[in-house]
């Protein structure tokens, strides 16, 4: 064989065997190319996956949320609702004792608060309605006076005149020692007969 020959066989060899490497090249990087896409691919729908979850309970979050502060909300409006028909009972209640007051009534108001008192100066105040009779109930208790009083619609308030010993007796602060007994009762009441 000669050397032409041979150098043609020997060219075409190498041809045939860059052209299989070139294929095997191409093959394996089609290879990683499907396998890179295949992964991009993965990723990307893991990421929208886990973008939809992240969406999903982000709202279920803000959902509850709002259904929470809904319910706070309807429970403070029935708070407020039912404080404010408290409240209003209560006037009216304090307002209605100061018209039933009665003599024996204050009598009894007045005895009973100035027994606390130890001897010395008092002050007394009272509805100034109440203002002549408190007086004379009170007049054999040497050194005491008798005031009226705007912020008491019945019953007294005495106390000593250095202010060290204060009794109250006013018929606004036995209605709000009785708050929340008459809270209770009154929307028991309320909400029963709804």
């Amino acid at each position: 064989m000669s050397d032409g020959t041979k150098a043609r066989a020997l060219l075409e060899r190498l041809a045939a065997d860059g052209e299989r490497e070139a294929l095997a090249v191409v093959a394996r990087a089609r290879e990683e190319a499907e396998r890179i896409t295949a992964e991009s691919a993965a990723r990307q729908a893991s990421a929208v996956a886990e973008a939809k979850a992240r969406h999903l309970a982000m709202t279920a979050e803000r959902e509850a949320i709002e259904r929470i502060e809904v319910r706070a909300g309807a429970r403070r409006s029935a708070l407020g609702a039912r404080q404010g028909l408290v409240d209003r009972v209560i006037a009216i209640a304090i307002s209605g004792l100061a018209k039933a007051a009665t003599a024996d009534w204050l009598a009894a108001d007045v005895a009973g608060a100035m027994q606390y008192l130890p001897e010395g100066a008092a002050r007394v105040r009272c509805a100034a309605r109440d203002v002549k009779a408190v007086t004379k109930l009170v007049a054999a208790r040497a050194g005491t006076s008798v005031a009226a009083d705007d912020k008491i619609a019945a019953g007294v308030r005495v106390e000593m005149e250095d202010g060290s010993l204060v009794v109250d007796a006013t018929a606004e602060s036995r209605l709000e020692r009785m708050r929340g007994a008459i809270a209770i009762e009154l929307v028991a009441a309320v909400e029963g007969a709804a």
